[in-house]
């Protein structure tokens, strides 16, 4: 991978362009019931077709909610890369990771909603096809035998997809 060449990944994540409208599911508490969400998402190619832009828009507990993805594979150290900033923080989320089977998989650091600590979490996508997307993000276990928690599931559906 030379500077200026574009991968077989770039294209991948070009094939995910549109608009979405999406549903989602946060797991803020364990054994308590799932806060939902419903929203619009636009997913576009910039900067010469290496970075994929997605503009997220929901309401969420009553009030507006905006984030924004930038995500490109590096094809210098051959991994994904994302980007998240939401208007609820003024942290950015960096996760990097690469496809393991069917979805890909990114690890990264963002806050606690509760307690506004860092926590390492895990991020999987898988295009299901071309009309579906489905993001799961999960709190990674600190200790020896726990599981991963579930955070979050949100179901993106291209608009005029079948």
């Amino acid at each position: 991978g030379q500077p200026g060449q574009h991968a077989v990944e770039h294209a991948e994540l070009a094939k995910t362009c549109g608009d979405y409208t999406f549903v989602g599911e946060l797991h803020m508490m364990p054994g308590q019931p799932p806060q939902e969400m419903t929203g619009t998402a636009k997913r576009t190619m910039i900067m010469n077709g290496y970075y994929l832009q997605e503009d997220f828009k929901s309401t969420f507990m009553g009030q507006p909610f905006e984030g924004r993805l930038i995500h490109g594979y590096d094809t210098i150290n051959k991994e994904h890369v994302s980007v998240w900033i939401d208007c609820h923080s003024p942290y950015m989320t960096i996760s990097r990771g690469n496809k393991k089977a069917d979805a890909l998989s990114l690890v990264g650091m963002m806050p606690d909603m509760m307690s506004g600590n860092l926590k390492k979490t895990r991020s999987v996508v898988k295009v299901e096809d071309q009309g579906k997307i489905t993001y799961s993000s999960y709190d990674i276990a600190g200790g020896e035998g726990d599981k991963d928690r579930l955070t979050m599931k949100i179901t993106y559906k291209k608009q005029g997809a079948k």
